[in-house]
């Protein structure tokens, strides 16, 4: 079957469009914590905070939380700022828009040595200042443990300065060893480009 640039054109421009207004999915993030099961510090804490500017409206889904390790799961009630809902055991949702510091952060048990989950983020960009989602630990003071992170406490940051956030990951240092696995993000976008490569190819090849 004869596919036209125009008609490939089309296709482009339509999964584009789909892309720009689509959600970022990245399955299975894995932290890994072992180090912290035998560390004074504790008891340790997740922390998920999203920072805006009330300029845009974007918003973060984490889902599928598993955990391993002896003994491992959840410990206490999640502590919630701003805009932010759910726990650990179930699904977490935080926004911007509204506040411009969103965070929700709950413990998980001694024993537990690698926490897992699913993060979808929305990527409304505000060029000036993009949102930023961010995953850090918190000891048992509620303080961040140090991380290679340029700020020196987070472990994982999505700058939402594109329709495909900038991802920086990095470890814990005090604690050592905290480290932090980012899958690639799946969305429309990857075949949007894909397609409108062929496009362009297509058009050479006629010129």
């Amino acid at each position: 079957m004869k596919i036209t640039s125009t008609a490939l054109a089309a296709l482009a421009a339509g999964l584009m469009v789909t892309a720009a207004h689509a959600d970022f999915t990245y399955q299975h993030i894995s932290i890994d914590t072992t180090s912290l099961v035998s560390a004074v510090t504790g008891p340790y804490s997740l922390d998920f905070s999203f920072l805006g500017n009330l300029n845009v409206s974007n918003n973060a889904t984490l889902s599928g939380f598993a955990f391993l390790g002896t003994g491992a799961g959840t410990n206490g009630a999640a502590t919630i700022t701003g805009t932010a809902s759910g726990d650990m055991g179930s699904t977490i949702t935080l926004s911007t828009g509204a506040n411009v510091f969103n965070d929700i952060y709950q413990g998980f048990t001694a024993g537990t040595t690698n926490i897992s989950f699913n993060l979808t983020l929305s990527t409304i960009v505000d060029p000036l200042t993009p949102d930023n989602f961010t995953i850090s630990i918190l000891d048992g003071s509620t303080n961040n443990i140090a991380t290679t992170a340029n700020d020196g406490i987070t472990l994982t940051s999505f700058a939402i300065d594109s329709f495909n956030p900038t991802t920086t990951v990095s470890a814990s240092t005090s604690p050592a060893s905290v480290t932090v696995a980012v899958p690639e993000p799946s969305d429309y976008i990857i075949v949007g480009l894909g397609v409108l490569a062929l496009v362009i190819a297509y058009r050479r090849r006629q010129a």
